[in-house]
């Protein structure tokens, strides 16, 4: 990645939506930040892992976006219409994250003069976990929401969640960047609007849910006070989940019988 003038830890994402999986789906709403019409926009992976894919989608007539660079870390587009001042563009990211607590993404709009501005976005994680069962075809699933405790926005301004929807048992053949957001499952019964603190937390058991599928979530949220929110969507698959332990435990398996015949 070229060296940056300036570095802004606040993150791109509302939700940063993490999952024990080889790769996690985001998709986010962002907002221009300036009184200038924005002319490209920027996202920066600052975590562990990589990013594998991103793509811009506009809103309204905003419909033309061009990439024009990309590496592991780093995507940038040229809007070529532009977003206008409170304009708002929608985000797909595909990443493979390696720390799950510490992903830090990083966002900036640019304008014809030069300039650059970060979208400032309410920060949270949530975290999905499966767990085996006797039966192959179905595993246990939890949902933490978590209020991060990182000082990469401001940690003591409650977040506040509305229209929650988690869906369950989607099928793996819309496990794709352009197509995770559409619910093909069961929706759960489960709080829609909450409200979280600095350090808190909510737990949810999802129950039973089928081994080849996916869980997806949505919800639109807000810095408490504002009037300003912001829609984001994830999907968690456990087939990845498996394959990523299955990859770790491999390697475990090389080491031991590395050290065995008398390596060092």
């Amino acid at each position: 990645m070229r060296k940056l003038k300036r570095v802004f830890y606040l993150p791109l994402v509302t939700l940063l939506c993490v999952g024990i999986a080889d790769a996690t789906f985001i998709k986010f709403e962002i907002k221009n930040p300036s009184k200038s019409k924005a002319t490209g926009f920027q996202v920066m992976f600052l975590s562990k892992g990589m990013m594998q894919n991103a793509r811009l989608d506009g809103i309204g007539q905003q419909t033309e976006f061009r990439q024009v660079g990309s590496n592991e870390n780093e995507f940038v587009w040229k809007l070529d219409k532009g977003v206008a001042p409170g304009g708002r563009l929608i985000g797909r990211l595909e990443f493979t994250p390696d720390r799950y607590w510490e992903n830090v993404f990083d966002n900036r709009f640019s304008y014809a003069d030069g300039a650059e501005q970060r979208g400032v976005l309410p920060y949270a994680g949530f975290f999905i976990y499966y767990t085996a069962t006797s039966d192959p075809n179905k595993v246990l699933a939890t949902l933490t929401i978590r209020k991060n405790s990182q000082r990469i926005d401001d940690p003591n301004i409650p977040i506040v969640f509305k229209d929650s929807q988690v869906f369950i048992n989607n099928r793996l053949s819309s496990y794709k960047l352009d197509k995770f957001d559409r619910p093909t499952g069961k929706k759960l019964d489960l709080p829609d609007s909450f409200t979280l603190g600095p350090g808190e937390e909510r737990n949810f058991n999802l129950g039973l849910v089928d081994a080849n599928s996916y869980i997806l979530t949505s919800s639109t949220v807000s810095y408490e006070s504002s009037s300003e929110g912001y829609e984001m969507s994830c999907a968690h698959s456990y087939v990845e989940q498996v394959r990523k332990e299955n990859v770790a435990q491999l390697g475990k398996e090389k080491a031991a019988s590395f050290r065995k015949r008398g390596g060092e």
